[in-house]
């Protein structure tokens, strides 16, 4: 089976596919494991530490009188410090993937066979994924995803128009694959 696709990534399938790319570690553990948008989580945090950092230091000031205080503060103002830098750093790299994918055109050629499953990105590179190395396929909102069963192979996304064809060709010819929607 062929499937040859141009797609132009717009801003919620681009965001979909950086966020499931952040958490591939995971995917491959774990096929119950929940899609987080770590975008906006990162951001979510990073409000919620300045908040805690303005609590800490407005009443600890209103306790400057004691010197042992002085300590405490310091500490939370470093430990929330620490938590920002953090999650700042989740937020740069989870928008820069994002940014790195919208709008871009990408023409796919998707080759399915008894074996495996070939991706070509035309004017780019080629990568296949042998079914015996599939985890499993998991279904996402906008895109399915083929997961490797480790680290080490690629994994292949796909927009959900295409699932049920994919689902059937695995039917079809009797691939050990599970799915998970």
């Amino acid at each position: 089976m062929i499937i040859e696709t141009t797609e132009i990534l717009d801003k919620d399938l681009a965001r979909e596919e950086s966020n499931i790319l952040v958490d591939m570690s995971r995917y491959v553990k774990n096929p119950k494991t929940q899609y987080k948008d770590y975008k906006s989580f990162a951001l979510k945090g990073i409000i919620l530490v300045i908040l805690l950092m303005i609590t800490v230091n407005v009443i600890f000031n209103e306790c400057i009188d004691n010197p042992d205080l002085f300590y405490v503060q310091l500490t939370m103002i470093v430990l929330l410090g620490g938590a920002f830098i953090i999650l700042e750093l989740l937020w740069i790299s989870a928008n820069k993937a994002y940014k790195g994918l919208v709008g871009k055109e990408i023409k796919l050629k998707y080759v399915f066979d008894k074996e495996k499953v070939e991706c070509d990105v035309i004017g780019e590179n080629k990568v296949t994924l042998y079914w015996n190395s599939v985890n499993y396929i998991k279904t996402f909102d906008k895109v399915f995803c083929i997961i490797p069963k480790n680290m080490t192979g690629i994994a292949l996304f796909m927009e959900m128009k295409y699932f049920e064809q994919v689902k059937q060709f695995i039917k079809e010819n009797n691939i050990n694959v599970n799915t998970v929607e």
